[in-house]
C-alpha cells in the first residue's frame, strides 16, 4: 500500500480506539465518580448506559442518513463533536450533566462508527481490504488490553476528570492524519441498495427508540424488580430486533446476530461485576483493578492472530462461534467456585471474545447482502448487548443476594448455552450448503 493509505489506516484504528475507550473503559471510573459526587457506584454505572444509550439511539439512523453525504465529511464533522464533547464531560459540575454529556458523546459516535468501513470502501481497493481488516482484530484487542490501563493510571495520578482528555487526543490526532492523506473519491453509495436499507431499518429504528426509553427507564427507577423487568423488557428487544432483520436472511447470518447480541450481554456483565468487587470489596485500585483483566484482553487478542484461531470460510469461522460460546459456559462455570479464581476466569472470558468477536465479524461481511447496513447493526447488537450487560450489572449489585458472583456465573452459562445453540445451527447450515 502506498504510505498515505496508511496514514488513513492508522486514523481509523485510532477511531476504533477512541470509540473503545468511550464506551468499555468509562466502567473503571465508577467507584471514583461515585466517591467525587457522593453516590452510590450501581449509580454511578449509568455513564456507561447512558453512552450505550445514545449510541444504540442514533447508531441505525445514522446508518440510514449517512448516504446522504461523503463519508469523510461525516467522520471530521462526528469527530470535532465528539472531541469538544469529552472536553465538556470533564468539566462536569454535576452528575446529571455528566449523564447528559455521556449520552450526547453516543449520538456523535454513532454518526462516527459507520464511517469507518464507508472510508475503507472508499480509499482502499478490494485487494487492500483483507491486510486492512486483518489488522483490525489486532486494534481491536491491542484497544481492549491498553484503554483499560490506561484509564486506570490517568484516574489514579489525577482522578476521573482526565480520562476524558485521552479520548480527546486520539480524535484530534487521527483528524489529523486523515487530513493529511491525500484526498480521494468518496463512492457514491447505489441507490437502489440504499432504498432497500432504508426500507429494512424503519422498523429496527422504531424498536430502538423503545430501547433508549427502557434505558433512560432503568436509570431513574429504583426498585430491584421492576429494573429486573426492563432488563428482560431490553433483552426482548433485542430479539425483536434480530427477528426483524433475520426474515429472508441466511441462517449464518441470523444465528451470527444472536451470538454478538448475547456474548456483548455476557462480557459486561463480567466485566462490572469483577471491577465492583476488586475496587468495592477489595480495596483495590483502578489500575490494580484493570490487571485483573489483562488476561481477557490478552487472549481476546492473541487468539485471532493464531492460525487456528483466525477465521475463514464460513465452515472455519462457525466452527470457531461454537468454540467460543464453549468457552462462555466454561468461564461462567469457573465464577461458581468458591474460591472466585478472577484471573483464571478473565483468561476464559478473553478465550471466548479471541474466538468469538473476529469469527462473528467475518460471517456478518461474508454472508451480509447489504453490508452497510449489517455492519451497522452488528455494531448496534454490540453494544446494546453492552448496555444491557451494565444495567444488568449493576442491579445484580444492588440486589439482595449476597454471593454476586453466583447468580453471574448462572447468567453466563445460560448466555453459553444460548451462543452454543445458536452457533451450531449456523454451522449445521454451513455443513448443508456445502451438501448441496
Amino acid at each position: 500500500m502506498k504510505p498515505s493509505l496508511y496514514a488513513i489506516a492508522a486514523s481509523l484504528y485510532l477511531t476504533e480506539y477512541t470509540l473503545y475507550s468511550n464506551s468499555s473503559s468509562a466502567v473503571l471510573l465508577n467507584s471514583a465518580i461515585a466517591d467525587y459526587f457522593g453516590i452510590p457506584f450501581s449509580q454511578a454505572a449509568h455513564i456507561g448506559v447512558a453512552f450505550l444509550a445514545g449510541f444504540c439511539l442514533a447508531l441505525l439512523p445514522a446508518g440510514l442518513l449517512s448516504r446522504r453525504c461523503r463519508p469523510t465529511a461525516a467522520f471530521f464533522a462526528s469527530s470535532a463533536v465528539l472531541a469538544v464533547l469529552g472536553i465538556a464531560a470533564s468539566l462536569s459540575p454535576q452528575f446529571w450533566v455528566l449523564i447528559a454529556l455521556r449520552f450526547l458523546q453516543g449520538i456523535a459516535s454513532a454518526v462516527l462508527a459507520p464511517q469507518i468501513f464507508r472510508i475503507i470502501r472508499a480509499r482502499f481497493y478490494p485487494d487492500h481490504h483483507s491486510a486492512v481488516l486483518g489488522t483490525w482484530g489486532l486494534v481491536v484487542s491491542a484497544s481492549a488490553l491498553c484503554s483499560p490501563l490506561i484509564t486506570a493510571l490517568l484516574n489514579d495520578l489525577w482522578g476521573w476528570r482526565s480520562f476524558p482528555y485521552e479520548t480527546v487526543a486520539t480524535t484530534v490526532v487521527a483528524m489529523a492524519l486523515l487530513a493529511f492523506a491525500p484526498t480521494g473519491p468518496d463512492n457514491p453509495e447505489d441507490v437502489a441498495e440504499a432504498n432497500t436499507t432504508a426500507r429494512a431499518v424503519i422498523p429496527v429504528v422504531g424498536v430502538a427508540l423503545v430501547q433508549v426509553a427502557i434505558f433512560l427507564a432503568i436509570g431513574t427507577t429504583t426498585t430491584v424488580h421492576t429494573k429486573v423487568a426492563l432488563c428482560v423488557a431490553a433483552v426482548l428487544l433485542g430479539v425483536a430486533v434480530i427477528v426483524l432483520r433475520g426474515q429472508r436472511q441466511a441462517p449464518v447470518l441470523s444465528g451470527s446476530f444472536v451470538v454478538i447480541f448475547v456474548a456483548g450481554i455476557a462480557t459486561n456483565v463480567f466485566t462490572l461485576s469483577v471491577v465492583y468487587v476488586l475496587q468495592q470489596v477489595r480495596g483495590l485500585n483502578s489500575y490494580a483493578a484493570a490487571l485483573f483483566l489483562v488476561p481477557m484482553a490478552f487472549f481476546a487478542g492473541l487468539i485471532p492472530m493464531l492460525k487456528f484461531g483466525r477465521p475463514g470460510d464460513n465452515p472455519k469461522s462457525t466452527r470457531l462461534v461454537c468454540i467460543g460460546s464453549a468457552f462462555l459456559i466454561v468461564a461462567g462455570l469457573s465464577l461458581a467456585f468458591p474460591a472466585h479464581l478472577l484471573l483464571g476466569s478473565a483468561a476464559l472470558m478473553g478465550c471466548a471474545m479471541g474466538f468469538l468477536w473476529s469469527s462473528l465479524a467475518s460471517n456478518v461481511l461474508t454472508n451480509s447482502t447489504q453490508i452497510p447496513f449489517d455492519s451497522s447493526l452488528y455494531h448496534y447488537l454490540r453494544a446494546l448487548g453492552a448496555a444491557i450487560g451494565v444495567a444488568i450489572g449493576a442491579t445484580m449489585i444492588d440486589g439482595p443476594s449476597a454471593d454476586l458472583f453466583g447468580g453471574v456465573a448462572v447468567l453466563i452459562t445460560v448466555v453459553g448455552l444460548v451462543a452454543t445453540l445458536a452457533a451450531r445451527s449456523a454451522w449445521r447450515a454451513t455443513r448443508m450448503t456445502e451438501v448441496r
